[in-house]
């Protein structure tokens, strides 16, 4: 992966930690999650007008905090080192 790609692909995955810090205070202020939120972040940076790396970091962020969830793992997406997550699941 290019340099140029690896800053895409990143951005893409610190977006996806900003949409999770946002959805989790949103859970915490008012005690439900609208999936409907992520649907639409998904659609937009699946769409063409972000370069498809993007799309890739956002979209293997979100998997990987998904998968780590699943395991009970506690995670604070504030805190969390989103690369490291990634590697380990590849």
């Amino acid at each position: 992966m290019t340099l140029t790609k690896r800053r895409v692909y990143l951005d893409g995955a610190l977006e996806a930690r900003a949409f999770l810090c946002r959805t989790q205070a949103y859970v915490r202020q008012f005690g439900q999650h609208r999936p409907r939120l992520l649907r639409q972040q998904l659609m937009e940076y699946t769409g063409s007008g972000y370069p498809p790396a993007f799309a890739r970091g956002f979209v293997d962020m979100i998997g990987a905090y998904v998968s780590l969830a699943l395991e009970r793992s506690d995670i604070d997406p504030a805190t969390w080192e989103l690369m490291a997550a990634v590697e380990r699941l590849r």
